[in-house]
């Protein structure tokens, strides 16, 4: 077989095709006109191109140069050549609609609003209004907005803007209320002991005032409020306001009780003459506002308990821990029994007051009485046989002479008694979500409390700074709360009390001054060392020299009669102080201290460098974020306190700290800590008061708004 070559050839299709054009403009929405250029990398290549979404051909517009794109449209390009195949099509779609309005309301006046309109998203556009709710893309009411202008009643105002070709806005939407304010009282609401003449204002200007005293809710056919009411029985009054085209106020109320004196729960026996059989009484110290506290047989004598004169008898229960005893037999042969047994005089050589289960002769006691003061001397064997009272050792016990005379208080069987409230959780740490709530057992009962480490109630009655118990109760710094429950008949209940240290986060700014204890602050000592190293709130009562008390934290390292240091540390650590949202964030207190590397009168040496070495060893100012490690900042400290007294007196000289930058943290939530540490051979004192933490936010003049949804969302656009 002959076989002959075959020759193949193959020939690829044409390449030669001209580059699709790019747009310069991406695909997008846009609130104001825009600009863009079309582009061929095939050299001398002719661009043609249409805005109306058809496909370009070579009769469509020919492209010379920057479109103006001021209304949506769909932009189509093509690019050809002589010689080469037309290019592939280039396509972009621009939304051009105007932003939407943003309506800001401020106040005019007490009874306007003042309403602006911005678009200033799309200058140049025109804003139409209505302020009826209606649709002022439609209304025959709308408004063109040329400036800002005043609402006297409650409205919608709805708004859009337009501009030349462009897409119109959507509507923007806002609410105004136009309310008068609530009318308030004076004095509040509360129980007196004489009449009340209530006064009722109200913040709007030119309001009318309606009131009722029947409890009834008042109309505008009520009563017109126009000079003060006089309140001379249990009464309750509520009010409204009203003003011309505004909204009505809210309604205020308050009821305010009258009521006569309560009767003492305990009375002070003048005479033996008052005392009987059967009776319940209480042995008190007035002049160390004492009373005798339980007495065990074990016991030596029996501890004082707190027991204000001024408070205290006016309560069916005294304080907790207070012995109330039952007096039994009669003049010349009482006895105390104390429900565990019988007080009796139990030593000749030593002041022993104990308690026995038998009534005898070592119990029997005579009581005298003269201007108050009871003499009970029991009749046993032991001379050291008369109850009085020990002011130094702050005891109940037994003397042959001297100390302090003592009082019998006795039960008035005419008063009720009320059980105290029931705080709950007790005394503890709060965060700013605990709920602390009060209760209490006697039906009826209504709970006065305060937050100002005050009494409620003061020569049986309640003071201006008790306030009635409704509602949980929430905090966000330390407190101290003191309840008390009184019944319809006004008798009171004794007083409780539970105290509450605050661990939840705070705001800035955020100030504590010390000047009712530490405060919303805590100490952390690490139980290495002497626990005389710790710090504590302290007082200096010399009003005399300096015309105030000096109040402050305080930590000391040593006793410096003697000049002997203490070995240990403590903390004293802020609650956590929450910097988020904030620019910068700035740190100030005021410090003082003394015996710091110091010469022999607790001064500074005179090398500055020395000294400032010697405050620096012992005083540290740390930070941390929550939860984390702490950080030594102390040479952010722009002026340590200089170890000298003030004028001379017994009072350490005072230094601002100078303000210490902690922007380094914004946006964190930390705590800031004095820590303090004393050794043998390098201790002190210091003092910290008019701890502050400030900051800034961020500027909120430098944006742009760029869409307002009537949702209330908002877009933002920082300028740089």
């Amino acid at each position: 077989m002959l076989l002959k070559s075959i020759i193949v050839t193959y020939t690829p299709a044409s390449t030669n095709q001209v580059a699709t054009p790019r747009i310069s403009l991406e695909s997008g929405s846009y609130s104001t006109p825009q600009t863009t250029t079309i582009s061929c990398t095939t050299d001398g290549a002719t661009i043609y191109y249409t805005t109306n979404g058809t496909t370009p051909t070579t009769s469509s517009t020919l492209y010379t140069g920057e479109i103006t794109v001021n209304k949506s449209m769909t932009l189509k390009a093509i690019a050809v050549k002589s010689g080469m195949n037309n290019s592939g099509v280039a396509e972009a779609t621009y939304t051009l609609k105007v932003a939407t309005p943003y309506i800001r309301v401020d106040d005019a006046t007490s009874t306007s609003k003042s309403i602006s309109i911005y678009c200033s998203n799309t200058q140049g556009a025109t804003i139409y209004y209505t302020t009826d709710g209606s649709d002022p893309t439609t209304s025959s009411t709308r408004t063109e907005y040329t400036g800002a202008f005043t609402l006297s009643q409650s409205a919608t105002v709805k708004a859009y803007a337009v501009y030349g070709e462009m897409d119109a806005s959507d509507v923007a939407e806002q609410s105004v209320t136009l309310k008068v304010a609530t009318p308030t009282f004076s004095p509040q609401g509360g129980t007196y002991s004489d009449a009340q003449s209530v006064t009722i204002s109200c913040a709007t200007e030119g309001a009318t005032i309606y009131f009722t005293t029947d409890g009834s809710t008042p109309t505008t056919s009520s009563s017109v409020y126009s000079s003060a009411i006089n309140v001379s029985e249990t009464t309750t009054i509520k009010a409204i306001a009203v003003y011309g085209n505004m909204d009505d106020s809210d309604l205020a109320s308050a009821t305010y009780t009258i009521r006569e004196t309560p009767i003492d729960a305990f009375i002070k026996a003048l005479s033996e003459n008052d005392l009987q059989e059967g009776m319940a009484v209480i042995i008190v110290n007035e002049n160390a506002k004492k009373t005798m506290g339980a007495a065990q047989a074990n016991n030596f004598s029996t501890v004082g308990v707190e027991f204000d004169k001024s408070v205290d008898p006016w309560l069916a229960e005294p304080a907790d821990g207070v012995t109330v005893m039952t007096l039994e037999g009669g003049p010349g042969a009482w006895y105390f029994n104390t429900g565990n047994g019988y007080l009796y005089a139990a030593s000749s050589g030593s002041n022993h007051l104990k308690v026995q289960s038998e009534a005898d002769n070592n119990a029997k006691a005579t009581i005298s009485i003269s201007d108050g003061d009871a003499t009970i001397q029991f009749q046993g064997s032991y001379t050291r046989n008369l109850l009085r009272y020990n002011s130094t050792s702050t005891l109940f016990s037994c003397y042959g002479s001297g100390q302090q005379p003592v009082q019998i208080y006795y039960r008035n069987q005419d008063v009720h008694t009320v059980a105290a409230p029931v705080i709950t959780p007790a005394s503890g740490a709060i965060t700013e979500a605990t709920e602390i709530t009060m209760t209490c057992a006697t039906e009826g009962a209504i709970i006065y409390y305060t937050t100002d480490g005050s009494n409620p109630v003061s020569d049986g009655q309640l003071t201006s700074s008790a306030k009635v118990y409704s509602s949980a109760l929430k905090f966000n710094k330390a407190v101290t709360i003191n309840a008390v429950a009184v019944d319809q008949e006004s008798n009171f209940s004794r007083i409780a009390t539970a105290s509450y240290t605050y661990t939840g986060t705070v705001q800035v700014p955020y100030y504590e001054n010390f000047d009712a204890g530490l405060g919303n602050f805590t100490t952390s000592p690490t139980n290495s060392g002497s626990s005389d190293v710790a710090w504590e709130f302290q007082v200096n009562h010399d009003t005399a020299t300096y015309g105030e008390e000096r109040k402050y934290a305080y930590v000391s390292g040593g006793t410096y009669n003697s000049k002997a240091n203490y070995v240990g540390e403590d903390y004293l650590i802020s609650p956590v102080i929450d910097l988020t949202g904030l620019e910068s964030a700035t740190l100030n207190f005021i410090h003082a201290g003394h015996w710091f590397g110091t010469d022999s009168n607790g001064a500074d040496t005179g090398n500055a460098a020395v000294d400032l070495a010697a405050k620096k060893a012992c005083c540290h100012l740390l930070i941390r974020e929550e939860g984390g490690s702490w950080v030594d900042i102390s040479d952010r400290i722009s002026n340590w306190f200089e170890q000298k007294r003030e004028n001379n007196k017994n009072m350490y000289y005072r230094v601002n700290s100078g303000d210490i930058d902690l922007s380094d943290y914004r946006g964190k939530k930390i705590q800031v800590s004095f820590y303090f540490t004393s050794t043998n051979e390098q201790s002190g004192t210091w003092n910290v008061l008019k701890f502050a933490v400030t900051g800034t936010e961020p500027e909120v003049d430098n944006f742009e708004i760029v869409n307002m949804k009537t949702d209330g969302y908002v877009t933002y656009v920082v300028k740089n």
